[in-house]
């Protein structure tokens, strides 16, 4: 049931009773015919009715001919499934791994790719069918950048741009026009190099994280604000494995960053960050017990869940999607990637509880004149089965 057929009315004749402007009235029978407090009911039997639903991930795939095409994929099965149809007409679109950030306002996956091999470009595009919203060229305060990450609560897209020297430098990036425009000033005040998608959010604290090494230096964790843009702290990493850290995932709700380290032979551990000391902690054990291929920016976190994601081969092995304890650094499911595409580019979990979040926070909106905690309607929705 959707709110639009809840809110149209009809006249005599059985047509849909519009005003001027084209829109639907909401006429008084229909508000008689369903109370606000019981479609408030409605909207609640619906969130525990409905059929419990497989988490999905949406990703940026590669595709014939090197072109790129958005859809999700189901880490329990290891399926990939892409709805749309190739970006840019199925010709080769170039595009860097953890480029790409995921919108859930909007349901949009936002990445930038090169068109024409050169040209950088900022795609908008639909998460659920795969249709470009929007494509326009990149311009303003520097065209070469990394690391995007939506800011959920303000709206904004945030990046790490390259400037003079090789330096680095927060930037906003509006969708709509493509312009960038830097925040504060040059980080490091030298080349400083990072890994592309070994980067996130932590939107509460108005803090962008991310892996970087000076030239000459080691490596350090950064915290900048994302309100002037300054280093607010960047301490060396210490600790078990500070090379290769890959893959950086911030919990807000435990206040923890998540890490997905290089050991041994080139396997894989998860860790947590210290952002105050640079302090690695590796959680578990080796992943693969043999050599784990995978690409910086292929992840996902599942807080609620206690869930990391990441897409990666072992040694003599088909490509896999992991699903890691964050509590324990165990393995809970590592399928073989299988479908429409076996290489991936990750945005940000998705789910299809979360569409029943969207349905029932504009349900509650009409439906009660008392508040209803944001909240705790997520609390609610996100209980997986």
């Amino acid at each position: 049931m959707q709110l639009s057929s809840i809110a149209t009315t009809r006249n005599s004749r059985g047509e849909v009773d519009r005003d001027m402007n084209g829109t639907d009235k909401l006429g008084k029978g229909a508000q008689m015919a369903i109370s606000r407090p019981r479609l408030l009911a409605y909207a609640l039997v619906l969130l525990f009715a409905a059929p419990a639903a497989a988490q999905h991930i949406v990703t940026l795939a590669l595709v014939t001919n090197g072109d790129r095409e958005v859809g999700e994929v189901v880490p329990a099965s290891g399926a990939v499934s892409l709805p749309g149809g190739p970006i840019n007409g199925g010709v080769s679109l170039a595009s860097a791994s953890g480029v790409n950030s995921y919108d859930p306002n909007g349901n949009r996956l936002i990445f930038v790719g090169f068109p024409d091999g050169s040209t950088p470009t900022l795609y908008s595009i639909n998460a659920q069918t795969g249709a470009v919203l929007s494509s326009i060229a990149l311009s303003g305060g520097s065209t070469n950048l990394s690391g995007l990450e939506w800011d959920t609560g303000e709206n904004v897209l945030y990046a790490l741009a390259t400037v003079g020297g090789g330096d680095k430098q927060l930037a906003t990036v509006v969708v709509a026009t493509g312009v960038v425009t830097l925040l504060g000033a040059p980080l490091a005040g030298t080349s400083l190099s990072a890994i592309s998608g070994s980067d996130d959010l932590d939107a509460t604290g108005n803090r962008y994280l991310f892996n970087g090494q000076p030239m000459g230096g080691n490596p350090k964790i950064y915290a900048v604000s994302t309100a002037s843009g300054a280093v607010l702290t960047n301490p060396d990493l210490s600790g078990a494995a500070t090379n290769g850290l890959l893959g950086l995932e911030y919990d807000a709700g435990e206040n923890v960053l998540y890490g997905l380290a290089s050991v041994g032979a080139g396997d894989r551990q998860i860790a947590t960050i210290n952002t105050a000391t640079g302090a690695v902690t590796l959680l578990g054990a080796p992943i693969a017990g043999v050599s784990l291929s995978t690409t910086s920016g292929a992840d996902t976190l599942d807080p609620s869940g206690n869930r990391y994601f990441f897409a990666g081969q072992p040694a003599g092995g088909n490509p896999k999607i992991y699903s890691i304890n964050t509590t324990n650094g165990m393995v809970v499911t590592n399928p073989d990637l299988s479908g429409d595409s076996l290489v991936l580019q990750f945005g940000a979990r998705d789910d299809y509880w979360a569409r029943w979040v969207r349905w029932l926070q504009q349900a509650a909106a009409l439906a009660s004149p008392y508040e209803v905690e944001r909240d705790a309607v997520h609390a609610m929705a996100f209980r997986h089965a």
